[in-house]
């Protein structure tokens, strides 16, 4: 049963994305006061946030902050639909999958699912190596990046393509992709 507070009424409050996502709407909450909301997370499909076919993906947001009628969010993660995975991997292919800390420039820590898949079936020594390069770059390219530069670089796909062109070169790769990343 629903609890009632007397005397008070709830409201509609405003929910606004990060300058990231140039400051657009998320949504509204409808609650009695705007300082519950701070904490809550909040799951958005990319494709209605940046209009386009990025279907696959979910972007997640934390409350942080709330000023007169709005509350402000942070982007916290990442995630690809699990569906959307299962459809890229044939019959002759082969999946590598990798789950590993890491670190940006800012001293933001990161937990980052990879997921690729590759054309044919290597042996697993080939698979490891492609695993173990993808880490490496990774780590490298976080040395060098602060969290919000790395995370418009993951929305827009430029690292994707410039992991899945390193990666061609020890074996043909069909697709990469982040599968989740977590702000720890």
């Amino acid at each position: 049963m629903a609890k009632v507070v007397k005397g008070k009424k709830k409201k509609w409050h405003g929910i606004v994305a990060p300058e990231l996502f140039k400051g657009v709407s998320l949504g509204e909450s409808y609650v009695y006061d705007i300082s519950n909301l701070i904490g809550k997370k909040l799951r958005v499909n990319l494709g209605s946030l940046r209009f386009d076919k990025k279907q696959n993906v979910r972007i997640i947001f934390r409350i942080t902050d709330v000023k007169e009628n709005n509350a402000y969010t942070e982007l916290i993660g990442y995630e690809v639909y699990g569906a959307y995975l299962k459809r890229l991997i044939r019959v002759g292919n082969r999946k590598v999958e990798s789950s590993s800390l890491y670190e940006s420039k800012d001293n933001i820590k990161l937990k980052i699912k990879l997921f690729l898949v590759t054309r044919g079936k290597p042996p697993n020594a080939v698979l490891t190596a492609l695993r173990e390069d993808t880490q490496k770059f990774l780590k490298e390219y976080l040395k060098e990046k602060s969290y919000n530069d790395f995370m418009k670089d993951v929305l827009f796909s430029n690292l994707h393509k410039s992991i899945k062109n390193k990666l061609k070169k020890i074996y043909p790769v069909v697709s990469f992709e982040f599968s989740k990343i977590i702000k720890m």
